[in-house]
């Protein structure tokens, strides 16, 4: 699987931005992520920018067009933004650009090449890449401090377990939620995903007495539970855990709190 972070996008866009040549006289940006590249060329050549669906860019001087987006594999946004402006602009030359392209796929402009399957970081919420686990606190909500004694303070735990604020909720079903929450939280848990719109076919809890028996096996017992679940990649909100789980399963887990893939593919 091939991960790419906002930041990495970015600084691929600027190094491609300096070999295209200031010769347009439109920039085109596919959304959504599109206009994030569309955007960084049109403040560097001072030109205007449009999307594709906008009725026309009122000028009698577009003579040269060109279409930018994320990425590219299919072609098929890319063919039909292409149509569109070519319609609205049948006399000018227009040529394209990706930051990243599918080896088969054409345009004029392009910073690296990969092969599927890959995840964008702006995508995670809306593309699965595989069967997928999932981790809870720090990742769907955030997460308490890790000086946080539950059992001490059980009315702030029950209030964080009911109504934290949520964080990231996948447009998907996540095939696996696992969590070193306690077993006798299941239905707290399960309300609240229900509540705030997180689907989800299994939740692994811990089947253990009080929060002290955890006792430093938090990182085996979450791998345990990926491995039952039998996943492809996780979601984890610790670096630590993070690198365990990819050392003992050897698949790909992004850390959520630094956008980091752990056995992610390199161009």
């Amino acid at each position: 699987m091939r991960f790419v972070s906002y930041k990495e996008f970015i600084d691929k866009a600027l190094e491609l931005a300096k070999v295209i040549p200031n010769k347009f006289d439109l920039i085109v940006g596919i959304p959504r992520a599109g206009l994030v590249f569309a955007s960084i060329i049109s403040t560097k050549f001072g030109k205007p920018l449009i999307t594709p669906d906008i009725n026309i860019w009122k000028s009698p001087n577009i003579k040269s067009i060109l279409i930018c987006d994320d990425a590219i594999s299919s072609g098929y946004q890319m063919v039909e933004a292409h149509r569109m402006i070519q319609s609205k602009y049948p006399n000018a030359n227009i040529e394209t650009a990706v930051v990243i392209k599918h080896e088969y796929s054409e345009v004029t402009y392009f910073h690296s090449l990969t092969c599927d399957p890959k995840l964008f970081e702006w995508n995670i919420a809306h593309v699965k890449q595989g069967k997928l686990a999932c981790d809870i606190d720090g990742v769907l909500c955030p997460d308490l401090p890790p000086e946080f004694d539950e059992e001490k303070e059980l009315e702030v735990y029950q209030n964080h377990i009911k109504s934290a604020s949520p964080m990231f909720i996948p447009q998907y079903t996540i095939d696996a939620i696992v969590s070193n929450r306690m077993e006798k939280w299941r239905v707290e848990t399960e309300r609240w995903l229900n509540m705030v719109g997180i689907k989800y076919d299994e939740l692994y809890l811990w089947d253990i007495e009080k929060s002290s028996d955890r006792s430093g096996y938090e990182i085996q017992e979450k791998i345990r539970q990926i491995k039952e679940a039998n996943v492809e990649y996780v979601i984890e909100s610790n670096r630590v855990q993070s690198q365990a789980i990819h050392n003992e399963l050897n698949i790909p887990v992004l850390c959520f709190s630094n956008m980091i893939m752990l056995g992610a593919e390199n161009d």
